[in-house]
């Protein structure tokens, strides 16, 4: 069997390779596997996605140094995003002020990610076309109807839930009864008021009444897609 020396693979080629890694792996291995790797591993292109999702949490400042190290690599040229559980208000700021091509971002579980944050942000991200922010306890409708204005371009929305857990914790009939009626469809009146374009839209746990899902069919006029369980 003939070996093939991966040092003499074409530099697009290595980067695209490269690009595929785990973040930490490139920071860790790749870039001192030779000089060529370094080379590219230091090239803004080779950073256009950066992965990051289902890390230990136990690591949260190792992984928050490691992913602005990453977004700085890249040089403007981040374009897909998915960060899990570490990301907070500051680290988002910090990506969306360094990253103005960013189309996709996945921040599944990321509790300390709020309102004020989200929203803050959200002017930063005109070519957005795809958002999760699944599991994120501190997001609600407020945040969503920025989300809505500053992005046109967004067709594919992800916003799970963890419905059940919030029931039980409800601690009398009433509690129930008013997380159930009176917040059912905040949610969906501010995806169906400001994110007309979207395609596909994911909310699983979500409380959702018949009225809602009439306001969502209604505003988002393009929809292919849409998963309630």
């Amino acid at each position: 069997m003939v070996k093939r020396n991966w040092t003499e693979l074409p530099d697009d080629i290595t980067a695209v390779i490269i690009s595929r890694l785990p973040v930490i792996d490139v920071l860790t291995s790749a870039q001192i596997v030779c000089k060529k790797w370094h080379k590219i591993c230091n090239e803004p292109l080779a950073w256009r996605t950066i992965d990051m999702h289902g890390h230990n949490p136990a690591t949260f400042d190792k992984m928050f140094k490691m992913c602005r190290h990453a977004v700085d690599r890249s040089s403007g040229n981040l374009v897909n995003i998915s960060l899990g559980y570490f990301c907070n208000d500051d680290l988002l700021e910090y990506i969306t002020n360094s990253s103005k091509k960013i189309r996709r971002i996945l921040l599944t579980g990321c509790r300390s990610i709020s309102d004020k944050g989200l929203s803050r942000v959200a002017s930063e991200l005109p070519l957005l076309e795809e958002l999760d922010i699944s599991f994120c306890e501190g997001i609600s409708h407020k945040s969503l109807q920025a989300v809505g204005r500053s992005c046109p371009l967004l067709k594919s929305f992800k916003l799970d839930k963890c419905g059940l857990a919030k029931q039980l914790a409800a601690r009398t009939l009433d509690e129930i009864r008013r997380f159930f009626f009176e917040y059912a469809d905040e949610d969906a009146l501010a995806i169906a008021g400001g994110m007309h374009g979207l395609q596909h839209l994911q909310l699983v746990g979500n409380p959702l009444s018949v009225m809602g899902l009439q306001k969502i069919l209604y505003g988002c006029p393009h929809l292919k897609s849409l998963k309630l369980r």
